[in-house]
């Protein structure tokens, strides 16, 4: 299970700083967990009739969790062209950098960390309902641990509970015999 509590701040027009300690429980890998991650990201492209909307985020991982090293830092690029308000289509690409990649043992197997790794989604969201959106994802991703590329589909929806709450709920599915079976995603927001 992984558990990500984030504090979102919107400083200024288009542009948010984000705080998580992404925390690991259960019988997984813990590798990171605790780890404080800092991101910030800068809207530069609202939607237009022709240009899709552009937003890129950058992310530092600082060392202050289980087994961590180094400063691990990424950069996304996020696009999203509205064909109507209730559909959009969206592409994110995701490059991360790991500063100090590590060794350990796992299942009697040395495994090594990736120095770099990427992230590519595409998917497409869209209202179900005057209050829900559904929202349906390809990803294909590097794993922390050489050799481990994994395939999803996901599905979720998310649905606006009050004006300042929002509850999401998700399901993905490995597509390829490397890929976990099966993951859940549940989030809630809170805005202040």
């Amino acid at each position: 299970m992984r558990l990500v509590p984030t504090l979102e701040l919107g400083l200024f027009r288009n542009f948010e700083l984000d705080v998580a300690v992404p925390i690991l429980l259960g019988t997984a890998d813990r590798a990171g967990s605790g780890n404080i991650e800092v991101s910030a990201l800068y809207n530069f492209k609202n939607k237009g009739l022709l240009l899709s909307a552009f937003a890129i985020t950058g992310r530092a991982a600082l060392p202050t969790g289980k087994k961590a090293t180094g400063v691990d830092t990424s950069i996304k690029g996020i696009l999203t062209k509205t064909i109507t308000e209730t559909h959009r289509p969206h592409a994110n690409f995701e490059y991360t950098f790991n500063q100090e990649p590590s060794a350990e043992f796992i299942d009697g197997q040395l495994k090594t960390e990736r120095q770099e790794r990427y992230t590519a989604i595409a998917g497409y969201s869209g209202r179900v309902g005057p209050i829900t959106v559904l929202v349906i994802n390809y990803v294909h991703q590097q794993e922390r641990l050489k050799d481990e590329l994994y395939d999803w589909a996901e599905i979720g929806i998310r649905k606006q509970v009050t004006p300042r709450v929002v509850f999401s709920i998700g399901g993905s599915t490995g597509l390829t015999k490397e890929t976990p079976n099966f993951l859940v995603n549940l989030g809630l927001q809170r805005a202040f």
